[in-house]
């Protein structure tokens, strides 16, 4: 309940709500963890927590003692194998070993970043969030966001000089471009974003990201839709066959 969503028209009478993280891949992280907790650890329990950045599900207890590091994800070990089959009986696991695959696959399904695991006394899943400029500066991988800039910097910059300013393309510093990157790698994740969105997630004054998404119009990268106070910027479809042309679009 504490999870921001957003909403897609589908063109159905029912609108499609779609979470800033998978609930799917949550439930994988909780199940997995009631099953695979240390029941003989005393004073501790499956714990749910909630940042503006993250939320981390832990349980006591790490790997199993027969499981080493470099098969963690590939082989799965049951510490508690009658929990696991009672839980596999209820439906609550579709098939054993599976559940740290298919929270990877939900995520990068998603477009958003990895799970992250760890394991020493506890075992931790921690999902990046979206929904903050803090969230979403951790969730980006550099990668990403640089295969982005790059596409901008050369693919769509080169030889574009009208609307954007007096003297062209040189007057746009690196500085604006990785601005520019941010704004559409969220896009390219979020599907759209509002202005309200735009400030914590570019960072700077109202005048700064009035500028950006001025820029992302002039290049035909970005649409206003809505009404000036509600609406939202979505990728155009020339954006779009840029991001593809980088392997970014799903």
């Amino acid at each position: 309940q504490h999870l921001s969503v957003r909403y897609e028209m589908t063109g159905t009478p029912r609108r499609q709500e779609i979470p800033e993280l998978p609930y799917d891949a949550l439930r994988e992280a909780l199940v997995n963890a009631v099953a695979h907790r240390d029941y003989f650890e005393r004073g501790a329990s499956v714990m749910v927590e909630m940042f503006d950045d993250r939320i981390e599900i832990s349980n006591p207890g790490g790997l199993v003692k027969a499981l080493r590091p470099e098969e963690f994800g590939k082989k799965s070990v049951l510490r508690n194998p009658n929990i696991a089959s009672l839980l596999h009986r209820v439906k609550y696991i579709e098939k054993m070993g599976t559940g740290i695959s298919k929270m990877r696959a939900l995520l990068k399904a998603a477009k958003l970043r990895p799970p992250e695991f760890e394991f020493d006394s506890f075992f931790t899943v921690t999902f990046r969030r979206l929904t903050k400029r803090t969230g979403f500066v951790h969730a980006v991988s550099d990668p990403i966001v640089a295969a982005i800039h790059e596409a901008i910097r050369v693919g769509v910059l080169e030889g574009v000089d009208e609307g954007i300013s007096e003297g062209g393309r040189e007057h746009i510093s690196e500085g604006t471009i990785g601005k520019l990157s941010l704004a559409l790698s969220y896009m390219q994740r979020a599907g759209s974003i509002t202005t309200s969105d735009a400030l914590e997630i570019v960072g700077g004054s109202v005048r700064t990201v009035r500028r950006i998404f001025s820029l992302l119009k002039n290049l035909n990268l970005v649409v206003f839709e809505g009404a000036p106070k509600t609406g939202k910027f979505v990728l155009t479809t020339r954006a779009r066959a840029l991001l593809k042309a980088q392997g970014l679009s799903g």
